[in-house]
């Protein structure tokens, strides 16, 4: 065994305890409440996905298309709304005004046919540089682009590449970066995995389950820790719920392959039970070599599962709440080319990730509300070569935490952040890698401007 023991999970119960405690009776009384219809038929529209921008929040119609949006502050908020195969709707809604504390709408969403991205051809030889805006790719355009790992997902997206050893282990590729340089996350959080650190080692992130993925670029990615020099590509995944379900919601996903025989199969639930919001949702993946136009790549065949479970308490003050997931996969990697193996490599990986997250609103003075996230992660990988014995083993745990204390305006949103990370790694067999341990501080300061017809951001 090559993973040292450690009391940092210390850290992590402290967070837990006091994200549970009510620490403010400020009150966010108004509310934005309002239905969504089909704009043809006037039939409600059920489960469509509702978002105000501004305060982070988010909910989901029920039934009969009608959804609430609690503990707000008053000021004008940015409405999003989107469901597969309608027209996504942007509106904008003032709460607190006219002595009422609810502001109620009506949207109206117009069907919409699967479309292609257009393709603009230009003969004048002149350069276009690339908009460095970020991505919030999520819903109908997720599923159609869901592939085996995140990589492959986000490929077709412009300025997006894809390295890979395998169908496995891919990563992705920001402007030309990547490795320690871009940062993959999941629920705003390290994977505590050993992906960037060589191109056959895989992303602990299956896509299958995931809700949307964030590209953040620029002065923002400095929030998720201090060497996101690329950016940050980040899969939320829901682990630890921040809102809660009016109803019991349950997804299920099913997915095939036949370009290798592969098979993938997820599902998600979500329940209110009292006061506390419930969470679980499971996934495995199974396939066999892939065929190419000359023939059978030999060990390229990959088993994922995945699954997790989480609780929150949700009221006025805000929410805090735990997460417990378990990541396990064994995959190939093809030999015969320049740098592999002769006869390939077979890996088998573990994860087993706790994570506590919450936000307390109008705890500290000029900042709406305080958010704060701690994880701690036990990874262990071997590779075994192709006579069966294990060539080279690694361990590694991985605590990190984070303060977030956030406030916005009509034309400015303020950030202030303190994060720090501890890595303890160990590794055996035919390695020459060191053991260490390494500890990282940071604090961060972002703000942004936004006015009439631009806007500015910074960071530091």
């Amino acid at each position: 065994m090559f993973v040292r023991k450690h009391h940092g999970a210390a850290v992590i119960v402290f967070l837990i305890m006091s994200g549970l405690v009510a620490c403010s009776n400020a009150q966010h009384t108004a509310v934005i409440a309002g239905s969504i219809e089909d704009a043809e038929t006037g039939e409600p529209i059920r489960f469509a996905q509702v978002l105000v921008e501004e305060a982070n929040r988010s909910s989901r119609t029920d039934r009969e298309g009608r959804f609430e949006v609690r503990f707000l502050e008053a000021g004008n908020y940015t409405l999003k709304a989107w469901r597969i195969g309608y027209e996504p709707l942007v509106s904008l809604v003032e709460v607190g005004g006219a002595g009422s504390d609810t502001s109620h709408v009506i949207l109206r969403m117009p069907v919409s046919l699967v479309q292609l991205g257009e393709v603009i051809v230009d003969g004048r030889g002149e350069s276009h540089v690339m908009s460095d805006s970020d991505m919030d790719i999520g819903g109908r355009r997720l599923r159609q682009h869901l592939g085996t790992t995140i990589a492959e997902t986000l490929d077709n997206e412009p300025g997006i590449a894809m390295r890979s050893m395998g169908p496995a282990p891919a990563r992705p590729v920001l402007r030309g970066l990547g490795g320690e340089r871009l940062l993959v996350i999941e629920d705003g959080g390290r994977t505590g995995d050993l992906s960037a650190t060589s191109a056959d080692h895989v992303v602990a992130i299956d896509p299958l389950m995931t809700e949307r993925i964030e590209v953040v670029r620029g002065p923002a990615a400095l929030l998720y820790g201090p060497n996101a020099l690329g950016g940050v590509v980040n899969a939320v995944r829901g682990y630890v719920p921040v809102i809660m379900p009016a109803e019991i919601h349950a997804v299920g996903v099913f997915q095939g392959q036949s370009a290798n025989d592969g098979l993938s199969g997820g599902f998600s639930l979500e329940a209110p039970i009292g006061g506390f919001a419930v969470r679980t949702d499971g996934s495995l993946r199974n396939s066999g070599d892939v065929s190419t136009p000359i023939g059978i790549l030999a060990n390229t065949a990959l088993t994922t599962g995945n699954g997790s479970v989480g609780i929150s308490r949700i009221g006025e003050w805000g929410h805090a709440g735990v997460s417990g997931s378990y990541y396990t996969s064994r995959y190939g990697i093809p030999g015969g080319f320049i740098g592999a193996h002769p006869q390939g490599v077979d890996i088998e990986l573990s994860r087993r990730h706790l994570k506590t997250k919450g936000m307390i609103l109008d705890i500290l003075p000029r900042f709406s509300h305080l958010e704060f996230e701690g994880s701690f992660s036990r990874y262990f990988h071997q590779e075994y070569e192709a006579s069966g014995t294990v060539g080279i083993e690694f361990g590694l745990l991985s605590y990190y935490g984070r303060l977030l204390a956030r406030t916005h305006g009509r034309r400015h949103n303020s950030l202030v952040s303190l994060w720090g990370g501890y890595r303890d790694f160990a590794s055996g067999g035919f390695t020459f890698t060191p053991n260490s341990r390494e500890w990282t501080v940071a604090a961060f300061r972002y703000q942004d401007i936004n006015l009439e017809n631009m806007s500015f951001q910074g960071g530091l």
